[in-house]
């Protein structure tokens, strides 16, 4: 997503639902370093019944080939919350040599 930047942050985006595209994408952009979109990542932000944001989760260092495996990791350990209703969850990749993250 172009445009996207943590520093465009309100005070209160945490009070804040992920609904909104562009706070998500701003919110992405802090949580996943440029180091880490470099490198290849996975990332998923688990967000409570409000859709406000309750933990980030990154895996670093991903090869793209190995993203798939990275996804079933983390799914295996979300998914239980996610069906029990617990949370929802917003997921980016970086890929080795990309700029910005892929926004789900």
């Amino acid at each position: 997503m172009v445009g996207m930047s943590f520093e465009d942050l309100p005070e209160d985006w945490s009070d804040r639902s992920l609904d909104d595209p562009v706070l998500a994408a701003d919110v992405i952009d802090l949580f996943v370093p440029d180091r880490d979109r470099a490198g290849g990542c996975v990332a998923m932000l688990l967000c409570d019944d409000d859709n406000r944001l309750l933990t980030p989760l990154v895996i670093a260092e991903v090869e793209e080939e190995d993203v798939d495996d990275a996804l079933d990791y983390l799914l295996g350990h979300v998914l239980p919350m996610l069906a029990r209703d617990e949370a929802d969850a917003h997921e980016a990749g970086g890929r080795a040599g990309a700029g910005a993250p892929d926004a789900g």
